[in-house]
């Protein structure tokens, strides 16, 4: 057997351990939230939309901000 062929069979046996050990690692990403967030779709003025992302990134945030803020003073 040709070196380049025993090199070939090596990486194989050893991308297939590698395989096998990262199946068994815990998958892990965002913690989960207290109160998770609720995907919708809706539709809003334009000029409402422009002036919140005028602020940069974080606009989506600042919006539930806002009415968080409006939900304060007049009630749900």
């Amino acid at each position: 057997m040709a070196h380049h062929e025993r090199t070939i069979l090596y990486c194989k046996k050893r991308l297939s351990s590698i395989i096998e050990e990262f199946k068994t690692l815990k998958r892990v990403g965002r913690p989960r939230l207290s109160t998770p967030k609720v995907a919708v779709t809706i539709r809003y003025d334009a000029d409402i939309i422009k002036a919140f992302k005028a602020g940069g990134p974080g606009w989506q945030t600042r919006m539930n901000d806002a009415l968080h803020s409006w939900l304060k003073t007049h009630g749900a």
